[in-house]
């Protein structure tokens, strides 16, 4: 698929494809589309897509590690005698 016709999509189109179509298509936007261009889609469409954005802030999982990082430091302060 061209850059346009990607851009294009809609809800209605990726319902009548089948899974391995979305699979080939998901691979397509990921690999054409600048995430400014992804962002641009509907989300219906990123959802059906399974193309996922993480917010400005990051992911559940990042914000996790810099907690638990950040109180191993401060366990390890007290132990120290810091």
């Amino acid at each position: 698929m061209t850059k346009n016709e990607l851009k294009s999509l809609t809800f209605s189109k990726l319902n009548a494809m089948t899974e391995s179509e979305l699979d080939v298509i998901a691979n397509e936007v990921v690999k054409k589309l600048s995430e400014d261009e992804i962002k641009v889609l509907p989300s219906e469409v990123r959802k059906k897509l399974k193309i996922k954005r993480e917010g400005s802030l990051g992911s559940k999982e990042v914000w996790i590690t810099i907690i638990i990082g950040a109180l191993i430091m401060s366990l390890i302060q007290v132990i120290m005698g810091k």
